[in-house]
């Protein structure tokens, strides 16, 4: 197997769960993933030759601000060669936002000059502030205020709990 073989580097890109794209100095998408077209829904062939800024992915932040025309990641890391990480939202092909954890990298020629940029993005569940255990734990005053880690009380609890289930008739336990 030639590893050099630009192929084998396609095919192994490929068989990635995440997200990649490569755009050229102009931003038009030259390559695009599996991963990228389960994630966002678009197929390789409804992309690729098409200028990320055309209306495709329509990255933007949580309140709804689009990233392509002022804050786009893969123009700014092109400038200043510099990566850019980020959750942002991009837009399904099915018309709802998805929040992703985006991260853009500049592509550089053999002579080390920035050719284009590649993204790399998954899917991210963003869970809201309401729902997060420490706020939750918090409120019930569940949480150790030095640590912010559950506190004695809440520990034992649990572990009552758990030796009650273990204690059913018949059932083996073992403490490792």
């Amino acid at each position: 197997m030639d590893l050099n073989n630009p192929r084998v580097f396609e095919t192994a890109v490929d068989s990635l769960d995440v997200g990649v794209y490569l755009v050229d100095r102009h931003r038009k998408i030259v390559y695009w993933n599996r991963g990228a077209e389960r994630i966002s829904g678009y197929l390789r062939h409804d992309v690729t030759g098409r200028f990320c800024r055309d209306d495709i992915l329509v990255h933007s932040d949580e309140n709804d601000a689009v990233l392509c025309g002022t804050d786009c990641p893969l123009a700014d890391c092109m400038r200043d060669g510099r990566a850019r990480e980020a959750t942002v939202y991009l837009r399904h092909r099915a018309g709802h936002r998805l929040p992703v954890h985006a991260r853009a990298v500049p592509v550089r020629d053999e002579a080390g000059a920035i050719v284009g940029a590649a993204e790399i993005f998954e899917e991210r569940r963003l869970v809201p502030q309401s729902e997060r255990r420490e706020d939750i734990l918090g409120k019930h005053g569940c949480l150790d205020e030095a640590t912010e880690l559950p506190n004695r009380e809440l520990m034992t609890s649990y572990l009552r709990g758990q030796k009650e289930l273990f204690a059913a008739p018949g059932l083996p336990v073992s403490l490792g």
